[in-house]
């Protein structure tokens, strides 16, 4: 299969074809880490918070941590090219942080999405 990138870069040429890439790989990322979340927040918090207090006491601190500064963790979170965001969407959900903090943090992703 071919990228978005490579197809709106030789249909549109390189500077309008790069950001229509960009700004749709933007908003597919996007929409997936959000039904990533919303599917940890409202099918997996119970077990996972049940589960993750008895076993590790620093999960209230985590918890806490995300829910006071949600949007630096998450674009710090984005920034790492090596760390499966798949889960951390889901391990977010599971936390107290807010889905607008999550969905804004979504922009640190920009410069590695211009990369690839």
């Amino acid at each position: 299969t071919l990228g978005v990138g490579y197809v709106c870069k030789e249909s549109y040429g390189w500077a309008i074809g790069v950001f229509l890439g960009t700004v749709s790989s933007l908003a597919g990322s996007l929409l997936g880490s959000v039904v990533c979340f919303v599917i940890g927040r409202y099918l997996m918090r119970d077990a996972v918070r049940n589960w993750g207090r008895k076993r590790y006491p620093i999960f209230d601190a985590i918890d806490l941590a995300v829910s006071d500064n949600g949007l630096k963790i998450m674009s710090l979170l984005y920034l790492t090219p090596i760390l499966p965001l798949g889960p951390v969407s889901y391990m977010m959900g599971t936390t107290s942080m807010h889905l607008s903090s999550f969905a804004i943090a979504k922009v640190a992703a920009l410069p590695l999405m211009v990369l690839y």
